[in-house]
């Protein structure tokens, strides 16, 4: 699974949901394998590695690599979880970039479940 979410969620509060969709989905956690940005397509090396925030840095070479991997590896792994914060007002739907993964998983008919 894809797993969409913002960096606002404290690691603890990522645990608890995953278990917990783990749980009522009756799947066996031992064969649950998610594909997470944090260590694969980190968001936040785009400012460290790229440079500021003016726009440039997601066209710039290594960087635009990372924005045109988020379509495939979609397709490939073909599902999304999207873990909200709240559901009244989640913070996951005032950031870009994971509006731009649902954006994609729309894009490439990739299931999303949302989660709290």
């Amino acid at each position: 699974h894809f797993l969409s979410w913002t960096w606002l969620i404290t690691v603890s509060d990522l645990q608890s949901a995953l278990e917990r969709w783990i749980e009522r989905n009756g799947l066996e956690a031992s064969k649950v394998f998610l594909w997470i940005d944090f260590f694969i397509n980190n968001q936040f090396r785009t400012h460290v590695d790229g440079g500021g925030c003016d726009g440039t840095e997601f066209t710039s070479g290594h960087n635009q690599k990372r924005l045109d991997s988020i379509g495939p590896n979609l397709k490939r792994i073909n599902a999304m979880v999207a873990l909200l914060d709240t559901w009244d007002n989640p913070a996951y739907l005032t950031r870009v970039w994971p509006l731009f993964e649902q954006f994609m998983a729309m894009t490439h008919e990739v299931p999303v479940q949302m989660i709290l």
